[in-house]
């Protein structure tokens, strides 16, 4: 008689291991999200979403009022240092400049977080470069701000999005382990490296940056010229929030405001279509300046400098920086001594 194999009844998994094996998975996702949450707060080797993450959290760490502000984008991040402040005016500076693309809503969403915790500040510095104000909102990088601390505290101005992307934006910072899946990728494939802080920092903000890169700023300037060459300005639907809620701003409370353009190349600004692009851009500033006399625009036409001093046509390096900021600690001297009539008139 042939002898019968057994059949192996297979063991049903019960619901209690499934829930114990959902709850270990969990616990190993939040334990991996939490330590690239970590991570990228101290670390991250993409310079520029970094430096977000390091001005932000410079501007919650303020030990108190300061007494100026230096917003913008990353040609005020390395080009306004800080201790000339201090050494020609006595005041105390801090610069919270990011990157472009940031747009006037930073500088607007900075501003508003500055005056509910410290009150309202003294002066304001806002510089940005030409090809800012044109833009249009990137939510991508928008959301490398703390969007949570925006939306928590009602920062303004709000973003006309779907809830959806709201919600979006509110988690992105949370969960590392999917939205910096490239970061990630590029730290496992040895593309960028472990550890690495890509930013050198001074203590008030100011970020120095010293190698020139002469033959980027001649081609930089030659595709900034066939840009302005083939665009006639409009400002950018955020970039108009950004500035309308500034100057909400500074009609409520009165603090000084100094509107400057970035350091220029040279031969950029020599070119007769940069400077009728950019005729558009004064437009816009003198009608956002009209008839409030607390703000005042400084450095037009702008100061320029030679390519062996700069990164790129407005990013000059820190051997100069010094210069450019005594120049504009001397525009603000002339308009506190009355030489500069503000472009307001009288105040609203």
């Amino acid at each position: 008689m042939a002898e019968l194999n057994p059949v192996e009844n297979p063991k049903l998994t019960t619901r209690k291991e499934i829930l114990h094996l959902l709850g270990w998975f969990f616990i190993i996702m939040i334990t991996i999200n939490g330590l690239c949450f970590w991570y990228f707060k101290y670390y991250d080797h993409r310079d520029w979403k970094f430096l977000a993450h390091l001005k932000w959290d410079l501007l919650k760490k303020l030990n108190g009022k300061t007494d100026w502000l230096i917003l913008g984008d990353s040609s005020g991040n390395q080009s306004v240092q800080t201790d000339p402040f201090e050494k020609e005016l006595g005041e105390k500076a801090v610069n919270l400049c990011t990157i472009g693309p940031m747009l006037t809503l930073n500088d607007s969403w900075m501003l508003d977080y500055y005056i509910k915790h410290y009150g309202k500040p003294d002066n304001v510095m806002i510089m940005h470069v030409y090809d800012m104000w044109h833009r249009d909102i990137d939510f991508e990088t928008i959301s490398e701000n703390p969007m949570h601390t925006v939306m928590l505290e009602d920062l303004q101005p709000g973003l006309d999005v779907p809830a959806w992307r709201k919600a979006d934006l509110f988690v992105h910072n949370f969960v590392p382990v999917y939205y910096r899946h490239h970061a990630l990728k590029a730290l496992f494939t040895g593309e960028a490296k472990w550890f690495s802080t890509p930013i050198e920092l001074e203590p008030n903000g100011y970020n120095p940056r010293r190698e020139a890169m002469p033959d980027n700023v001649k081609k930089d300037t030659e595709n900034h010229i066939k840009f302005t060459q083939d665009s006639l300005f409009r400002c950018g639907a955020y970039v108009r929030k950004g500035l309308d809620h500034v100057r909400e701003l500074v009609d409520k409370y009165g603090f000084e405001l100094y509107i400057t353009m970035s350091p220029l190349h040279d031969s950029l600004y020599a070119n007769p279509a940069f400077r009728k692009y950019c005729a558009g851009i004064d437009k816009l500033v003198q009608e956002f300046a009209a008839g409030n006399k607390h703000i005042h625009i400084i450095n037009h036409p702008p100061k320029l400098f030679p390519a062996n001093e700069m990164q790129n046509s407005d990013h000059i390096i820190d051997r100069v920086s010094g210069e450019f900021t005594r120049y504009l600690i001397g525009e603000v001297k002339k308009v506190r001594s009355g030489q500069v009539s503000p472009p307001g008139g009288s105040s609203p």
